[in-house]
């Protein structure tokens, strides 16, 4: 792991953005209970991880290769320390084992093959880059990640560069793009769609009142060339898409036709501000914003059933089962529910979407499933689940599973679907005695839900 270095008036607006998106980032309270004690709850696989476990860190961005059925996460900062890191992990979901290649990557300069860097490969950690963009993309049947923007700390400036990290040669390099130039970014949403990378949104700095980028742009690679270009730079949004922020976040749904749009935090309003995902705009209302791929359209869907509010942060991916009920609890019919918390009262259900139980849901449409983080009255934040019916059925769901995440117990901060089975990731427990910058991801929940695939 090598951390960058910042300077003064970037740690004071990390520190303000560290205290909107991450406030009371630990349970309140040490838990008695172990792994084994809430293995096979109802609802809930819950695994101990193994192999190199990674640092608890905030602010990294998580990928996912479904095909391989493996994640990756990149970057971000020790839950103590507000220096970036180019910690490079890789996590095979099928086993539950993690792989640290933070030390482990070459870099080449393919686009310079005489030069000594591409004569002679070494190893060299990635950059250590603040409130980068992360996606995968299977391109010409390889898969990489591609990196987009952030604060470069070696430069101490916001980039635009664009990196690509080759994993089956375990090596990475900065891709030259032709034409430009585009807008230097941090916050950014990025979406890679057949040979295309669709970039939206961001900011331009740190900052309460750093403005927000309402436009998009859109990379390719041309394979008769061997070469990427910008084919849109900072386009603008039309006149009938609402502002969205910064920190939102954008999946490809309905077999990458289309991109779903979900939005951020505003530059008009503080960083400690909550999101709604009904968005800011008061045109905008319960509706959700997609962008057609191919005829480089926005279109507004209205939404049955309200969006979540009051958001300390959220992520969110497509899945492809139906319908979403819960697994049934015979799964697990000797085993009981965890005991409730003598110190905490049952919170009061803030949920404002359909109060449908979830185990009556049904859907025929593909689904998008959101992981929203939310307060509580003592300080603490629990993760809840949404289901949002794509198109043509357009509803959204709340899947009620809060009581039963808090009730295991667990510090769980990161959400990821890989092959449609459903994580929540996170630490066994906060201790006051341990030290949080020796915290690691060490726990994993999969959620059960019915038609989820195990393969």
């Amino acid at each position: 792991m090598v951390r960058g270095k910042v300077n003064r008036s970037l740690q004071a607006a990390s520190e303000a953005q560290r205290h909107a998106s991450r406030i009371s980032r630990r349970r309140p309270r040490p838990s008695e209970r172990t792994i084994s004690d809430l293995q096979n709850q109802p609802d809930f696989i819950v695994t101990q991880m193994k192999g190199d476990l990674p640092p608890f860190n905030d602010w990294g961005n998580w990928v996912a290769d479904h095909e391989d059925q493996k994640i990756y996460m990149y970057g971000g900062c020790r839950p103590d320390n507000e220096q970036p890191t180019s910690d490079f992990y890789c996590c095979d979901m099928r086993n539950k084992t993690w792989k640290d290649y933070t030390h482990g990557l070459y870099f080449r300069t393919p686009y310079d093959p005489f030069s000594k860097e591409e004569q002679e490969l070494q190893k060299r950690d990635l950059p250590c880059l603040h409130h980068a963009s992360c996606t995968y993309l299977n391109l010409n049947g390889g898969p990489f990640i591609f990196i987009f923007g952030g604060h470069d700390c070696s430069k101490d400036q916001v980039t635009s560069d664009l990196i690509a990290i080759d994993l089956v040669g375990m090596c990475w390099w900065y891709v030259k793009v032709e034409g430009g130039p585009v807008n230097d970014r941090i916050y950014a949403s990025l979406v890679g769609i057949g040979n295309s990378l669709y970039i939206f949104g961001g900011k331009k700095n740190f900052g309460d009142r750093s403005p927000c980028f309402t436009s998009y742009c859109i990379t390719e690679y041309f394979a008769e060339h061997g070469e990427w270009r910008w084919v849109v730079c900072d386009q603008p949004y039309p006149a009938n898409v609402p502002p969205l922020g910064y920190g939102g976040k954008a999946i490809p749904v309905h077999d990458d036709k289309k991109i779903l749009l979900m939005p951020g935090r505003l530059d008009t309003v503080p960083d400690s501000t909550p999101i709604d995902l009904c968005g800011h705009s008061t045109t905008l209302g319960q509706e959700t914003i997609f962008f057609h791929a191919e005829n480089r359209t926005f279109l507004r869907v209205e939404v049955l059933g309200a969006l979540p509010r009051q958001v300390s942060w959220y992520d969110m991916f497509s899945v492809t089962f139906n319908p979403p009920a819960l697994a049934s609890t015979s799964h697990s019919s000797n085993q009981s529910d965890p005991p409730q918390k003598s110190t905490r009262r049952k919170p009061a259900s803030t949920s404002t979407a359909s109060s449908t139980p979830h185990s009556s849901l049904s859907s025929h449409s593909p689904s998008v499933i959101i992981c929203t983080w939310l307060p509580e009255s003592d300080g603490g934040i629990t993760p809840e689940l949404w289901q949002y019916h794509l198109p043509p059925e357009e509803k959204m769901t709340c899947l009620q599973l809060r009581d039963k995440i808090w009730n295991l117990d667990l510090d769980l901060q990161t959400f990821v679907v890989v092959a449609n089975r459903i994580f929540l990731l996170g630490n066994e427990g906060y201790c006051p005695d341990k030290s949080s910058d020796n915290t690691v991801f060490d726990t994993c929940v999969e959620i059960l839900l019915t038609g989820t695939m195990h393969g």
